[in-house]
């Protein structure tokens, strides 16, 4: 009776690699086959992109993966799975949020943004114009007193209306038989 062979007493110790190494197979296969670079009608890339570019190196990858696995050299391929595609992505990420941490850093902080300014031109009756500059807080400060002016003059013109009419003062929102009613009964309380 024969010895089992190394790749045996590993596929026997381990039995969810095999499955799971098909499984990454067929994954990367049906991902490579959603893509527009098998379909002829969005073929625009030359014969040497694809055949130079990453997709070459994908399907090279996977061919070799696929000749290893079903030649039963498991180790090398369970390897190469992990490493390829396992732990290369999480090296990468890890790498880049370093690389992208220490430039941030390394970076001099960056000057505080000057204060806005606005400019308003008008032009007086004799014919000379003239630019103001304000910044934010002025603007701020000036849109504050405008609108406690125009407040003023509300409050103001409201005042002279109930002098003018005292009569509505009594029943503002009522409808104007209300109103008239309401001003026969002040002529006769009176």
């Amino acid at each position: 009776m024969a010895r089992p062979s190394k790749a045996d007493i590993f596929f026997h110790r381990h039995p969810w690699i095999r499955p799971t190494l098909w499984l990454l197979v067929v994954i990367w296969s049906i991902y490579l086959l959603r893509k527009p670079i098998f379909f002829v009608r969005r073929l625009s890339w030359s014969g040497t992109k694809v055949i130079c570019g990453w997709w070459w190196a994908i399907l090279k990858t996977l061919f070799h993966l696929a000749i290893q696995l079903s030649v039963a050299v498991p180790g090398t391929a369970l390897a190469y799975i992990i490493v390829a595609y396992g732990a290369y992505p999480v090296f990468a990420i890890a790498c880049k949020y370093v690389a992208d941490l220490l430039e941030k850093t390394a970076a001099p902080p960056s000057p505080p943004s000057p204060p806005r300014s606005f400019q308003y031109t008008h032009t007086h009756t004799n014919g000379e114009s003239f630019t103001h500059t304000y910044t934010e807080e002025d603007v701020e400060l000036l849109r504050e007193a405008i609108l406690q002016e125009a407040m003023a003059e509300y409050r103001e013109e409201m005042r002279r209306a109930q002098e003018r009419n005292p009569e509505q003062n009594h029943f503002p929102k009522a409808s104007g038989k209300a109103q008239r009613k309401a001003k026969k009964r002040n002529r006769h309380a009176q």
